[in-house]
């Protein structure tokens, strides 16, 4: 039974796995990515949380919880160095679990996510860096093991690696868009031009070659 446990688990992540390959879009991904989660392995909130630049604060990007979607509305972040069992995730770039009583990574339970009584953060890495935390709450405290957290952890990982991929498609397809504008300005520039000077008879046709009148 525990042997089947860890088995039906894998094969969720396996599903879930391949649906987060076909997103493109950076947000989507994150949405999607914390939804599916929750949906299919039945955890109580899942949320992203992302580095900014300066890598001192980490800040809410999805949720898939109505509690977590409040503090997502109210623009949540925390200070890496005082996040809790986020920023032990952060910091060790390895996967932290805590529970009720943990002194040093428990937070004090959130107005927002009432029922959680375990939590762990998963650090989202890439190429050795950690660019954001995957967190998983549970209603039960003994939610997370050893046999699931590897499992989970891939799962970080893989998001970090879609989010990478997304974030240069979305900068080349801004790029492509750009070109595609400054192309059509261009042509509408030219076509314009022309229909100017046929208007006035500006152009003469003279040994098979079109040029400007003089």
């Amino acid at each position: 039974q525990h042997l089947a446990g860890r088995l039906g688990m894998m094969q969720k992540a396996a599903n879930i796995s391949s649906i987060i390959m076909t997103i493109l879009d950076p947000q989507k991904l994150l949405s999607d990515g914390v939804n599916l989660l929750s949906a299919q392995l039945g955890f109580y909130h899942t949320g992203i949380f992302l580095l900014d630049e300066t890598r001192e604060w980490i800040a809410l990007r999805a949720a898939s919880s109505l509690g977590g979607q409040r503090l997502l509305s109210h623009g949540y972040r925390l200070r890496v160095a005082r996040a809790g069992v986020v920023g032990q995730a952060v910091l060790t770039a390895a996967p932290h679990i805590a529970v009720p009583g943990d002194e040093d990574t428990w937070l004090p339970a959130r107005v927002d996510l009432p029922d959680t009584h375990a939590e762990v953060a998963l650090p989202m890495r890439f190429q050795g860096r950690v660019i954001g935390v995957l967190d998983i709450h549970a209603v039960l405290t003994d939610a997370f093991t050893e046999d699931n957290v590897p499992i989970l952890q891939i799962l970080a990982d893989q998001l970090a690696l879609m989010w990478h991929n997304n974030q240069l498609y979305k900068e080349s397809q801004e790029r492509y868009d750009a070109v595609l504008r400054a192309q059509g300005e261009y042509s509408r520039r030219a076509w314009a031009e022309l229909s100017r000077a046929l208007a006035g008879g500006g152009y003469r046709y003279h040994s098979r070659i079109l040029s400007q009148a003089e």
